[in-house]
């Protein structure tokens, strides 16, 4: 197998830091024959938890609270190769206008899947927590109570935030966390 990644990337060329806090694991596997780079943390015999990814900032989102997180779970954050891309030091400002230009490109195709996903929504109703900042001139107050047409027993909380909300409000977001998978996983 090749391995697409540089080797500092490669988890048995990861430095375990010597501290308290659960570290994060950067990762690659191949799905469906596509090298699929990721970020865990977490006891392997923990309950799993699956972060979403979005933007080439999700993994610097996350570096504070997975490992807030990972005491008690095993989290995983997927990291699209476009993303992935975009962050690699060496490309040429050409080759990073393309990627971007690309991942904007597809922005209208994700538009089509919106009702299959809010058609999954509808008909399985996953426990869905909700934590948004209101002040959040690119995600709205009311992006975020859009989600509850599709999930209506979602819990649902707004807080003193913006768009950097894991930025802000990382205590209060990783104890709302904490609570809300501690009585879903209790249901389950």
């Amino acid at each position: 197998m090749h391995s697409y990644a540089p080797s500092w990337w490669r988890r048995t060329n990861v430095p375990q830091p010597d501290r308290n806090v659960p570290s994060i694991q950067p990762c690659q596997a191949p799905i469906h024959r596509v090298h699929t780079f990721y970020r865990e943390a977490g006891p392997v015999d923990a309950p799993v938890l699956l972060l979403p990814y979005g933007y080439p900032s999700s993994p610097f989102q996350n570096r504070h609270f997975m490992p807030a997180l990972a005491d008690r779970w095993r989290l995983a954050a997927r990291i699209s190769p476009d993303l992935w891309k975009l962050s690699w030091p060496l490309m040429e400002t050409l080759e990073r206008r393309e990627v971007a230009i690309g991942l904007m490109e597809g922005l209208q195709a994700n538009l089509a899947w919106f009702p299959k996903y809010q058609a999954y929504l509808r008909k399985h109703r996953p426990p869905t927590l909700i934590a948004w900042g209101p002040q959040d001139g690119y995600m709205p107050e009311g992006a975020a109570r859009a989600y509850l047409r599709d999930l209506p027993d979602a819990e649902f909380h707004l807080l003193d935030g913006g768009h950097w909300a894991l930025e802000t409000n990382l205590r209060e977001i990783v104890t709302l966390a904490l609570d809300f998978l501690g009585r879903v996983h209790a249901r389950a």
